[in-house]
């Protein structure tokens, strides 16, 4: 098999099903073969059909359904592009919906930079700036450990960034990998050599 074969086969192989997620990578493969493979003179239709051709099952669907309505749906690049796009495109909306969706099963475990850095993200990119409203978001996202720490405190906590400081605080001084029963469990007796618990709390001792 020539190169130019080969080339040709691996393009063919990529495809679009209707996925919304594959769509900006499809229609961004589909642009380049445009630049490489057809000629200058090559008109819309022609184009077209390069998109048209790698189009499956609901994509595919799609397309036989609107050619019934709109016959000039395939002589015009930017018209079809734009209608598989509002087809299937992620909307603005479905992509909040997906953010928000992330959000709320975002919990506060193991490292607490790293959470914070993607809450955050979440935030800004929601457009989340309350300070309130990101308490309220915050608080059923603590951790059990992190929730006793701040029982136990006692401290009058009533903005976010308060919250934030005194979360990364206990984090930063808890010690074994900031699990406060993790340096328990790593512990080990110099008196039997057995793990969690240390000479001073051995019952083997006699």
């Amino acid at each position: 098999m020539s190169i130019v074969q080969r080339k040709q086969d691996e393009s063919d192989k990529m495809v679009f099903d209707g996925n919304p997620v594959d769509l900006d990578r499809f229609l961004a493969h589909c642009s380049v073969i445009l630049l490489t493979e057809m000629a200058d003179t090559a008109n819309s239709g022609e184009k077209c059909a390069v998109i048209a051709k790698r189009l499956r099952g609901p994509a595919l669907d799609w397309l036989a359904s609107n050619l019934a309505s709109d016959v000039g749906l395939l002589g015009d690049l930017d018209k079809f592009k734009a209608k598989l796009k509002a087809a299937f495109g992620v909307t603005g909306a479905q992509e909040t919906i997906r953010i928000r969706g992330e959000l709320e099963a975002l919990r506060m475990q193991g490292d607490t930079l790293m959470f914070f850095t993607e809450f955050e993200g979440y935030l800004q990119t929601l457009g989340i700036h309350s300070d309130l409203s990101r308490l309220q978001i915050l608080l059923p996202k603590l951790s059990p450990p992190l929730r006793q720490a701040l029982h136990q405190s006692g401290q009058a906590i009533n903005t976010y960034a308060q919250m934030r400081n005194f979360c990364v605080n206990i984090y930063v001084m808890t010690p074994a990998g900031r699990d406060p029963d993790k340096q328990r469990r790593k512990a080990k007796c110099g008196t039997c050599g057995k793990k969690g618990h240390t000479s001073g709390q051995c019952h083997s001792k006699n």
